[in-house]
Parts: C-alpha cells; structure tokens; sequence
C-alpha cells in the first residue's frame, strides 16, 4: 500500500470527507485531492500535519507498519502542534510553525 493510499484509509477510518480533512489541515480541496490521487507528490509538511492534527502514526503513515492510531505520546510537543494546527492561517503560531517546516 502506498502513501496515497493510507492517506485515504486514516481519512476514512476518521469518517472525515476530502473537504473537511484538507480544512482540518489548512489546505484546498482541490490541493488535498491531487495528494490522495498521487498527481501531485506528498510535502513533508503535510505528513507531519497529518500526524499532529489526527493522532495518526507516523511510521505507519510513511511505511505502513504498526498501529495507525497508537496510543498517544506523552511527548507535549505532539499536542501543542496540533493545537497550533487548528488555528487560523493567520494566527502568528501557525505562521511560525509552517515557516519552520519548510526550512531544510
């Protein structure tokens, strides 16, 4: 199975239409739909945006190996991304935490 594929399948285990999963993530639609079609490649940000949003696993997310949703971790940064995740795209923390993740 591929990236494409267990993007869709935690979309779907999450009862979440392509709408509002890429809404959840801050993204188009139509931006979200090219992902899960595979016409456009997968960010590294919206990995870990996906992860940080929804509690879904991130080795299984990349590999498919383990649980997609393991329990959660104790690690408080997990946490706080998500919640900076939900802010609005104009919030100073989102604007930061997205200018990080595109740095190399």
């Amino acid at each position: 199975m591929d990236l494409q594929t267990r993007i869709k399948e935690a979309r779907k285990a999450l009862n979440l239409t392509q709408e509002k999963f890429a809404e959840s993530l801050g993204i188009p639609k139509r931006t979200f739909i090219a992902y899960e079609c595979g016409q456009n490649p997968i960010p590294e940000r919206l990995i870990i945006s996906i992860c940080a949003v929804h509690g879904v696993s991130e080795q299984w997310l990349r590999t498919g190996e383990g649980e997609m949703f393991p329990k959660l971790d104790t690690d408080p940064l997990w946490g706080m991304l998500g919640e900076v995740l939900k802010e609005e795209k104009s919030s100073f923390r989102r604007q930061l935490i997205t200018a990080l993740c595109q740095l190399e």
